[in-house]
């Protein structure tokens, strides 16, 4: 097994366009904010809402039966924030629970909703001093808010697929369980071996594993699995997005629908149609 080696990396956005801020935007009700859904066309998600003129938002996750929204807001005074569906709409993003003084990010919940997992360079057992590299932590749900955050091992950008395995940030992937959990400590094996260049940027798994959406030099790419077991050729995603590159951190919704990404400090979203559109036919596997 190889052990994944992170590191966390300040990127400076630019070019967000203004928008109303939250304080002053129209109640939301509704499945995802209230938005309505894009087509094949990327569009900005909630402007003025998530995405703000006063602070670069990415990397989010919704739970699995729509009610809260969990990102990251890179602001002096905010972190993780999350805003939930209550009787009365959408509540005013603020910072999550968990939050703390340390960089915690990139939230992923997992598709039965019982776990929820994040990055962060808060200390844990043994580190030591000086400067810490991306740890993966886990929280198990605890009513209507999440446990005490367990420390899983080194990595970042965590998602997980229906069958139980963790991919860590750069195409490395690690079965968790109950001893892993409590050992504290991840192991990865590349997912895509015969390319190298693919192991070292933000991976998103699909629930059903049948392809992954990674970034790399800013742009989105697909990768599809074989009728043969292995992956295939990465197709160039944002080439079909048609904004000016920048994309990053994708993720995808949890009914499947939407793939989410960030660009230039702002969250998009768009339909996951396109995805399956890039799937070469001889190569699509039965669902």
């Amino acid at each position: 097994m190889i052990k994944a080696t992170m590191m966390i990396v300040l990127v400076v956005f630019a070019g967000t366009p203004v928008f109303t801020s939250p304080s002053e935007f129209p109640r939301l009700t509704g499945p995802y904010l209230g938005q309505k859904p894009p087509g094949t066309t990327p569009e900005v998600f909630a402007p003025g809402f998530i995405s703000t003129v006063d602070s670069p938002e990415f990397s989010g996750t919704f739970s699995p039966d729509g009610k809260e929204y969990y990102f990251f807001r890179f602001a002096d005074s905010a972190g993780m924030m999350v805003t939930k569906l209550t009787a009365d709409g959408w509540t005013t993003p603020h910072q999550a629970s968990f939050d703390t003084e340390y960089i915690d990010n990139e939230p992923h919940i997992t598709h039965d909703g019982k776990s929820l997992l994040f990055c962060s360079n808060r200390p844990f057992p043994g580190c030591g001093e000086g400067r810490r590299m991306a740890q993966v932590w886990i929280m198990q749900r605890k009513g209507d808010d999440w446990g005490e955050p367990k420390h899983l091992g080194m990595g970042m950008f965590p998602t997980t697929s229906d069958s139980g395995f963790i991919y860590i940030g750069s195409a490395r992937y690690a079965l968790v369980n109950d001893k892993l959990e409590e050992a504290g400590a991840l192991e990865y094996d590349p997912i895509v071996p015969q390319n190298e260049r693919l192991l070292k940027h933000h991976t998103c798994i699909s629930p059903d594993e049948r392809f992954h959406v990674f970034d790399f030099d800013e742009n989105l790419y697909v990768c599809f699995q074989t009728k043969q077991g292995t992956w295939g050729t990465p197709i160039d995603l944002s080439k079909r997005l048609d904004l000016p590159g920048g994309e990053m951190l994708p993720t995808l919704s949890p009914d499947h629908q939407f793939l989410f990404f960030c660009n230039r400090g702002d969250i998009y979203w768009v339909s996951a149609k396109l995805i399956e559109e890039l799937q070469p036919p001889a190569e699509r596997i039965p669902k």
